[in-house]
């Protein structure tokens, strides 16, 4: 509730506090700060932070800061420095976009049990086509085939 009043009816006084906790979780707090100390209150222990004015930036018109559990000061956002820059990052991300386009594209080699299986199979089916054909079976289903069309065409139409 204190939360509540102090965004609500203290803008002008408070500071927000961006609190990353050891679990990985971000709680915001808005308290008011004594002469460059901030203290947090998460689960109900107080965390004293220690800050410079220069470390404080405005977001949706609060000055606002990041506090990380465990540290006894506050993160300065301006002069963190990343693992990459942004034109590393690039390069590295359309080098492995490019790699993976190209393994994307490759042929692929055929194996030789697919293509004995279609071989065997296709072999199959013209052996069993021939076989019905010399017997006439074939034709004989196909004929019967045609009759029953016609007949259920005869008797929707009629």
């Amino acid at each position: 509730m204190k939360n509540w009043i102090n965004k609500v009816f203290n803008k002008k006084k408070v500071i927000k506090v961006n609190f990353l906790t050891l679990d990985r979780k971000i709680k915001l707090h808005y308290v008011k700060p004594s002469t460059n100390k901030i203290t947090v209150f998460n689960n109900k222990v107080g965390h004293d932070f220690m800050f410079n004015p220069e470390q404080v930036y405005i977001h949706n018109g609060f000055s606002t800061v990041f506090v990380i559990e465990g540290q006894a000061e506050v993160v300065d956002m301006f002069t963190f420095t990343a693992a990459f820059d942004s034109e590393q990052y690039h390069v590295a991300m359309n080098n492995k976009l490019a790699e993976q386009f190209v393994r994307s594209n490759q042929k692929k080699e055929t194996n030789i049990q697919t293509v004995l299986l279609i071989g065997v199979l296709g072999a199959l089916a013209i052996t069993i086509y021939f076989i019905f054909d010399m017997q006439g079976a074939l034709r004989s289903i196909i004929d019967r085939l045609n009759t029953t069309t016609q007949f259920i065409s005869v008797i929707f139409r009629g």
